[in-house]
């Protein structure tokens, strides 16, 4: 089992012993659809999912949290705009650390100066490091604009 599904089920666990309904919930919830992920992969004759996988679906599920608090928001429901943001909290516990857009940038030039791209034409090449590398550390969305803008400088 990965790390993080490791962890999950470690803290929900820890919350069902501390009766904390809406932890317990909400991770059986992250369980579940790593779960569902593993078995659409063994269908397919693929492996489990790996931490880095695991990670990209956490990213997703954040992702949909802060969609749906906007969405609250704008709706002027506050109260469960609230409850999402609680979600993505703990769902961010399992993430690492995200990097602001200055150390991310600093981090993609580094990589672009390891792989001697030069050019648009290596964006390909150095967007295969960086997915590898800050992997759950920055919004992938963003990146791409990142290392344009860097290799156009």
């Amino acid at each position: 089992m990965s790390d993080i599904k490791t962890r999950l089920s470690n803290a929900v666990k820890e919350s069902m012993k501390a009766r904390n309904e809406h932890r317990t919930t909400t991770l059986r919830m992250v369980i579940s659809e790593i779960k569902k992920r593993d078995i659409d992969n063994e269908i397919k004759g693929k492996p489990a999912l790996n931490d880095t996988e695991a990670m990209a679906v956490l990213l997703t599920l954040v992702k949909q949290r802060k969609e749906s608090a906007t969405t609250f928001i704008q709706g002027g429901r506050q109260e469960l705009a609230d409850k999402e943001n609680l979600e993505i909290a703990m769902i961010e516990e399992f993430l690492p650390k995200q990097l602001d857009e200055s150390e991310a940038k600093a981090k993609i030039k580094a990589i672009i100066a390891e792989v001697g791209a030069s050019s648009a034409k290596d964006m390909g090449k150095v967007m295969g490091v960086v997915k590898e590398r800050l992997a759950g550390q920055v919004d992938m969305t963003k990146v791409s604009g990142w290392v344009k803008e860097s290799l156009a400088a």
